[in-house]
């Protein structure tokens, strides 16, 4: 069988463009991008961020934490949302106002269900094989 070169194909990563998202807050609608698809190697980085931040100070992986750091990891990689500094020193009113007000349920709307369903297990499995 004769052989065919890769870059015949012209084939490119798939579903990295962002898409909009709107929010309508205080009366002013607020457009952001949501990327759909995220590249393994960032996908890599993602679940390594949510795994190092969520161990508390005994060495153990709290469930709580881990999904606090899951929901904060997810919106600072797929979004072009910037947060001041000071507005990460408190990641738990932080997370409270991205879940109570519906804006990370809007992003994950955004995200390719495969991959949240990946970031998830990986997350889970790599704690596991830890312990």
């Amino acid at each position: 069988m004769a052989k065919v070169p890769f870059s015949k194909l012209q084939a490119s990563i798939n579903g990295c463009d962002a898409m909009i998202a709107y929010a309508n807050r205080a009366g002013e609608d607020v457009r952001y991008e949501v990327k759909h698809y995220l590249p393994f190697k960032e996908k890599l980085e993602l679940v390594s961020n949510i795994i190092n931040k969520s161990v508390d100070d005994n060495g153990f992986y709290n469930p709580m934490r881990v999904k606090l750091y899951t929901v904060l990891e997810v919106v600072y990689t797929y979004t072009n949302l910037s947060f001041t500094e000071k507005m990460k020193e408190d990641p738990f009113k932080l997370y409270d106002i991205l879940v109570s007000t519906g804006i990370f349920t809007d992003i994950i709307n955004f995200i390719r269900e495969k991959d949240w369903i990946e970031i998830q297990e990986n997350v889970w499995s790599t704690i596991n094989n830890i312990y």
